[in-house]
């Protein structure tokens, strides 16, 4: 599917819901042995450039698979209790419960400020 602007809005919009409730997503990568690994990460920043950067702080494995195969599955959930019970009440979800974003880590580098003052804005 491609992402328009509206789209990425959304997206970006039902991010910061999820990241209030559960402060972290899963990042979903392959190591060598095509064997799969997820790992919640708690640093993932989106970008109105239909990007997002995320600091690898704890998760080694999660640095070493995209050094061999940089395909990653994002995923992240909105885990809110009040937004759980009011899906459940009416029996269908009024927005999405969570979404996953298929694609590709870039190279590391390291941060810029910008960034940085990001991260420490939302966490």
């Amino acid at each position: 599917m491609e992402i328009t602007e509206d789209k990425w809005v959304k997206i970006m919009g039902y991010y910061a819901e999820a990241l209030k409730t559960s402060m972290h997503c899963s990042i979903a990568t392959v190591d060598a042995n095509g064997k799969p690994n997820v790992s919640p990460i708690g640093s993932l920043i989106l970008k109105d450039d239909f990007s997002g950067f995320f600091f690898d702080i704890f998760a080694g494995t999660l640095s070493k698979n995209i050094d061999l195969n940089n395909n990653v599955c994002i995923l992240f959930v909105n885990t809110g209790k009040l937004f759980w019970m009011k899906s459940l009440y009416k029996n269908r979800f009024g927005k999405p419960s969570g979404l996953k974003l298929i694609g590709t880590a870039g190279d590391k580098r390291e941060a810029a400020e910008e960034e940085i003052e990001s991260f420490r804005k939302y966490h």
